[in-house]
């Protein structure tokens, strides 16, 4: 049998995927397909060793299922489906869609967003936090291979890091390396944007000259929010102490570079635990994530007080260890993860021949 193609599909704006489906891009050696030339502008920039294609949305679904076999997307199957069916139909060729979870984030305890992968053929998952998830949802049965990729955006990283901290400091020029650094990256809450640019305006007023703030908004807010953020930057982004990142993907090389996370459920505050620092919550409700840092109000007018004398709490360090392993698999191969799909895809097609 012909060696089947791979590769990842971002169909869309969803900019918020990219950072989940680049590195493993690069690190499997696949081409990403995208249909917003923006999204490929930003993949090429921020991902040097990235094939990427670009296709017009009106022929991207017959492009795809022409020349690959296997993509993987953070699309659920229903979704993929609607996309790729009379495609497939007209080629006469089933794709196999791979689900590739795009954060970790606390918010899918509380709602809908695991239920909809009850469809899904194969999955990946960072963890077997993420597999408790996906059993506490009753979905698990239903997936017929799951696959756990550990970290394999900070894996990617670490291979690219020269050229991530270089391009990441040519927008922190104004920075001071004296500053303490603190990162905002709130996660997007749909419900809530308007008051989530208040407190935003909160946390800027308060903002000593002593501490930089890095603001890293969802990539949904970006959008959703346009204009109301235009007044925010005009009126803040002559600070030297303030930086806006509203157009770099990768989060690994932010975090890296700062001393302290403040944030809410944001799967970001996952990412951080590999760097063992502190970590300080908005308002958040009582999730395994919060129980790695300190629990802060945007009320506070002594906020930034707290985070510049906190100490180092060996409690919260080892709630933070505990955790990061709980999420991500340490022992993952990307060479036996490719050889994985490769096999099953083999034996899928057999069994399913009459559809492929």
């Amino acid at each position: 049998m012909k060696k089947p193609n791979l590769c990842a599909l971002i169909y869309g704006k969803s900019l918020s995927h990219l950072d989940h489906l680049a590195p493993l891009c690069s690190l499997l050696d696949i081409p990403l397909v995208v249909t917003e030339e923006s999204l490929q502008i930003a993949a090429q920039k921020s991902y040097i060793d990235l094939i990427v294609h670009l296709y017009d949305y009106e022929d991207a679904a017959i492009q795809v299922v022409k020349n690959f076999d296997i993509v993987i997307s953070s699309l659920p199957s229903p979704t993929f489906q609607s996309i790729f069916m009379v495609a497939e139909h007209l080629v006469r060729k089933k794709l196999l869609n791979i689900w590739c979870p795009h954060g970790n984030s606390d918010k899918g305890e509380n709602t809908y967003f695991f239920e909809a992968l009850s469809e899904e053929t194969v999955a990946l998952c960072y963890g077997s936090q993420m597999i408790e998830k996906l059993k506490k949802k009753n979905v698990f049965g239903n997936i017929n291979l799951i696959l756990e990729i550990g970290n394999y955006r900070y894996l990617h990283y670490k291979k690219m890091k020269p050229f991530f901290d270089k391009l990441l400091q040519s927008y922190f020029k104004s920075l001071s390396p004296n500053n303490q650094k603190v990162l905002y990256a709130p996660t997007w809450r749909e419900e809530e944007n308007s008051a989530l640019l208040s407190d935003l305006e909160i946390l800027l007023k308060n903002l000593p000259n002593d501490i930089d703030l890095i603001i890293k908004l969802h990539p949904n807010t970006l959008i959703q929010k346009e204009h109301a953020l235009l007044s925010i930057y005009a009126k803040y982004e002559s600070y030297p102490n303030i930086v806006f990142l509203s157009d770099f993907p990768s989060i690994y090389p932010i975090l890296d570079s700062i001393d302290i996370y403040l944030g809410d459920t944001s799967s970001i505050g996952y990412d951080f635990l590999v760097f063992d620092k502190p970590m300080f919550f908005l308002n958040t409700d009582n999730t395994p994530l919060s129980a790695t840092g300190i629990t802060v109000s945007f009320k506070d007018p002594k906020i930034f007080d707290r985070i510049k004398n906190c100490l180092p709490d060996p409690t919260l360090s080892a709630n933070r260890k505990k955790l990061y392993e709980e999420a991500f698999n340490k022992d993952v191969s990307l060479d036996n993860l490719l050889q994985e799909i490769l096999s099953f895809y083999a034996t899928h097609k057999e069994a399913n021949s009459d559809i492929f």
